[in-house]
C-alpha cells in the first residue's frame, strides 16, 4: 500500500512544449496534462521531468514542480543523478517513468531507492532494431534493464509477455481523450472541405517504420478502380522528396498538421502502414471520430482494431492493402457501420480518464 501523500515522479517522451505544439497549441487535447492532473489530484507533491528547458508549471496543479532537463542527452545521462537527490530530499514513494529512453535511469535508481518504480511500457525497445544483431542486443539489455523495476504498465500484450510475470505488471489500456476527439462538435477542416471524393488520410512520420512507400503503392493500385480516390498525408519525414515522386496530384502532403480532430472530421478512411506499431495512438484518435481503419496486422494494432472496425493486412502488401481501401470506398454504408463500432470501442475500452483512475487505484492500493 502506497500512502497517497507520498511523493511521485512522472516522465514524458520529449518536451511538453512539443507535445502542446502537436496538438496545435490546444493543451484540452494533451494527454500528458490530463495524467499530470489526475496524480496532482492523488498524490500530495509531483515532480514532472520533461526534456523542456522553459518551465510549464503554469499548465499544472499547485502541488506540481517541473524539473527540467533540457534535452534527450541530459535526460538519459544524467536522470538518475537528479532522480536520486529528489527521492532522497523529497522522500518520494513512487517514480513512474515512460519508454525505452528511462530504462538506464530507472535501472540504477531502482537498486539504490526505496521508491516503488514503476515504466509505463508502450513498446518493446528492440522490436525498433533494424538487424537480427542489433535486436538480439536489445533484447539482452531490455531484460537486465527491468530487474529492477517494481512494476511495468503494460500498453500492449506484447510487453506483458515481454515481462512474463503477471505479478509485476499492470495490464492498463492506453487511452486518450475522448472529449476532443467528438465528431459531433468538431468542424471539418477547409482544406478537407475542397478536397473532393472519396478521403484517404494517414497521420505520422514520414520514416521507413511507418512504410508511407507501401501506402503510396497500394494507393495507386486502388486508384486504378476508384477514379475519385483522393490521399491526404499528415506528417513529414526524410521520405518525403521520394513519396512525393511517386504521388500523382491528387495526393496531398501536408506536413506537420496541428489540427488533426478537423483532418479526420474530413476523411472518410483512415489508413496505417506502420511495421511496428505497439499502441498507435493515431489510430485511437481516429476511431473516436467514427473513421474506420485499414492497418497492417503488426505488434499492438489488433488489440485495437477489431474485424468489426476496419481491416487489418500483411505488413508491405500493397495488393491486399488495396484491396480494403477499395472496398471501403465503394461501399458507404460499411464505412458507417464500421465507423460507429470503432467510436463506441474506443469509448468504451480507450478512454484514457477511466484508464488512468483504474492505473492509479492499483499503484495506491498496492495490488
Amino acid at each position: 500500500m502506497i500512502d497517497m501523500n507520498a511523493g511521485i515522479v512522472l516522465s514524458f517522451h520529449g518536451s511538453i512544449q512539443g507535445i502542446i505544439g502537436k496538438a496545435g497549441g490546444n493543451a484540452a487535447q494533451v494527454s500528458e496534462l490530463l495524467l499530470i492532473r489526475k496524480y496532482a489530484g492523488r498524490f500530495d507533491k509531483v515532480l514532472v521531468f520533461s526534456h523542456d528547458s522553459k518551465s510549464f508549471e503554469h499548465q499544472m496543479p499547485s502541488n506540481c514542480s517541473h524539473i527540467k532537463m533540457r534535452n534527450r542527452f541530459l535526460y538519459i545521462a544524467f536522470g538518475w543523478i537528479v532522480l536520486l537527490y529528489f527521492a532522497w530530499r523529497q522522500k518520494l514513494g513512487v517514480i513512474r517513468l515512460v519508454g525505452a529512453a528511462s530504462l538506464p535511469v530507472l535501472f540504477i535508481t531502482g537498486w539504490v531507492t526505496r521508491a516503488r518504480i514503476i515504466l509505463k511500457y508502450y513498446y518493446l525497445w528492440y522490436n525498433t532494431a533494424g538487424n537480427f544483431l542489433k535486436r538480439w542486443l536489445i533484447k539482452r539489455a531490455e531484460r537486465i534493464l527491468i530487474r529492477p523495476l517494481d512494476y511495468v504498465i503494460a500498453a500492449n500484450s506484447d510487453v506483458m509477455r515481454f515481462v512474463g510475470n503477471p505479478d509485476k505488471t499492470m495490464g492498463v489500456n492506453e487511452g486518450i481523450i475522448t472529449e476532443a476527439f467528438n465528431p459531433e462538435n468538431i468542424a471539418v477542416d477547409d482544406l478537407m472541405s475542397r478536397i473532393g471524393g472519396v478521403k484517404l488520410i494517414f497521420v505520422g512520420r514520414l520514416v521507413d517504420i511507418k512504410d508511407p512507400v507501401t501506402l503510396l503503392e497500394a494507393y495507386a493500385l486502388a486508384k486504378e478502380d476508384i477514379r475519385h480516390l483522393r490521399l491526404v498525408i499528415c506528417g513529414d519525414g526524410p521520405l518525403r522528396p521520394a513519396l512525393e515522386k511517386m504521388a500523382d496530384k491528387d495526393v496531398h502532403f501536408l506536413g506537420f498538421v496541428g489540427n488533426i480532430p478537423s483532418m479526420l472530421k474530413g476523411a472518410d478512411i483512415f489508413v496505417i502502414t506502420s511495421l511496428y506499431d505497439a499502441s498507435p495512438r493515431s489510430l485511437m484518435e481516429a476511431m473516436c471520430m467514427g473513421l474506420p481503419t485499414v492497418a497492417t496486422k503488426v505488434g499492438g494494432v489488433p488489440e485495437y482494431l477489431t474485424h468489426d472496425a476496419g481491416f487489418l493486412v500483411p505488413p508491405r502488401d500493397a495488393e491486399v492493402l488495396a484491396e480494403k481501401i477499395v472496398k471501403l470506398a465503394k461501399d458507404v454504408d460499411l464505412r458507417q457501420r464500421m465507423g460507429r463500432k470503432a467510436r463506441q470501442r474506443v469509448l468504451e475500452r480507450y478512454d484514457l480518464a477511466k484508464n488512468l483512475d483504474k492505473e492509479l487505484d492499483i499503484i495506491l492500493g498496492g495490488a
